[in-house]
């Protein structure tokens, strides 16, 4: 692929492990502006990192992306690289606009 084909657009990571952090560095390479949360200590140039607020990593993003995993049955987001546990909630996502792309390998019911 040629070019930044993502430039400008501002994308949520949530969670993950080595396979997002391969995608984070994927999508700055196309110009993708990205927050990540729940990803441990990243550095990638120009990822702005929101340690494990995934509301601040919300904020004006136009795309979300959560772990390959996804979210379990009580909405425990996939995230093995911090300590303690990140919850994706309803009340969360209804802040996420209709008709903005929302990606998970694994979804279920929050």
């Amino acid at each position: 692929m040629g070019g930044k084909s993502l430039g400008g657009v501002k994308i949520a990571v949530l969670g993950g492990d080595e396979r997002e952090k391969v995608l984070v560095r994927h999508l700055t390479s196309q110009g993708a502006l990205v927050k990540v949360a729940g990803l441990g200590d990243l550095l990638i140039p120009g990822v702005i990192l929101c340690g494990n607020s995934l509301e601040k990593a919300l904020e004006e993003a136009e795309a979300v992306i959560l772990p390959v995993p996804g979210v379990d049955n009580e909405g425990r987001v996939y995230a093995p690289q911090v300590s303690g546990s990140l919850y994706f909630t309803w009340e969360m996502a209804l802040k996420v606009p209709p008709g903005l792309p929302c990606w998970w390998g694994w979804p279920r019911t929050i």
